[in-house]
Formats: C-alpha cells, structure tokens, sequence
C-alpha cells in the first residue's frame, strides 16, 4: 500500500493572508533554461498561460527543438513550413523564434476560436480541419432540429384529433405541422 504523504501543512488564521503559490511560469519544464525563458516572455508578450505553451511544446515536439512531424511541421511547436513564413520566422529551429511565432499563432487561434478547445485543435490539426468539423456539427445540428420539430409537430397533430383541427385551435404554429 502506498502511505500519502504531507508535504506542508500550515493553518492559516482568518484574516491572515494566504501563503503564496508558486507561479506556473516559475516552474521549469524544459531541461534547457533557454526554452523555458522564451516560453515564459512569449507567453507574457502575447497574453497566455504559459503552463499551456510548455503543454503545447510537450505534445508537439517532447521539447526536441530539432523535431520534424511526418507532415514537415518544424520545431519545438511545430510549425509548418508555410505558417512559420506568414509569421516571419526564418529558421524554425532557432528556440526564441520558433516559440515566439507559436505563441502568436495560437493566440490569434484562441481569439478567433474563442474557445481553448478549438483553438488547440486547429492548431494541431489546422484551422481548415476545424473549420470544417464545426461545419458539418453545425449541418447536423440544423438536421436534427428540423427533424425534431416535424416528428413532434405530426404526433401533436394525431393527439389532439388531426392536423387540421389542431391547428384550427391554435395548438400550435403552423412550422410544427407535417405538410
């Protein structure tokens, strides 16, 4: 069995103020301090948690700033050859650059998207992919809507004694009635 252990426990005395956390961009990730320095300022630059650039990092490229994807993204957070252009980077392998465009990438991800979810998404799948997945969501969900109001509308009808009657009553709008 495994025994927790109590690392620090401390009371705290109602109006005393709590004892100070550790900042999540104080803790290194990297092994390389120059990795976690430039996450920390493009994180700060560009107005994100840097916990989740050092997340990206992790999952892009394991933190290997030489990393190459079967699909030719470069660097520590992978960017692709035609991304890294649009956003000025000149060598996709220097750390500072290849981290500081990331950053601006997904930010403008994250303010497009303005949901963290589809904004990691596209950036890891590209903003076309979830473009169209929300798409054909969308399509779907517009289906289904119709599809439930006609079947609820035909049932309300047979209910209460035929389309016609019911609707003769104001039982319910016209759009609710099978045709």
């Amino acid at each position: 069995t495994v025994e927790p252990t109590v690392i620090e426990a401390k009371a705290v005395t109602p109006g005393e103020p709590a004892p100070a956390k550790p900042s999540a961009a104080s803790i290194p990730f990297a092994k390389n301090p120059k990795i976690n320095e430039a996450v920390e300022q493009a994180a700060r630059q560009y107005d994100l948690d840097p916990l989740l650039v050092h997340a990206v990092i992790q999952v892009e490229s394991g933190y290997n700033p030489y990393a190459i994807s079967h699909a030719g993204a470069q660097g520590l957070m992978q960017l692709m050859p035609a991304t890294a252009r649009s956003l000025g980077v000149r060598n996709s392998f220097d750390v500072e650059e290849n981290i500081r465009a990331g950053v601006r990438h997904l930010k403008e991800l994250k303010d497009t998207y303005k949901d963290d979810r589809l904004a990691l998404a596209a950036y890891n799948a590209g903003a076309g992919a979830v473009g169209e997945a929300t798409a054909a969501v969308d399509r779907a969900r517009v289906r289904a809507r119709g599809a439930g109001r006609r079947r609820r509308g035909h049932i309300l009808a047979r209910r209460s004694g035929g389309r016609r009657r019911a609707h003769q009553h104001g039982k319910f709008p016209q759009a609710m009635i099978l045709q």
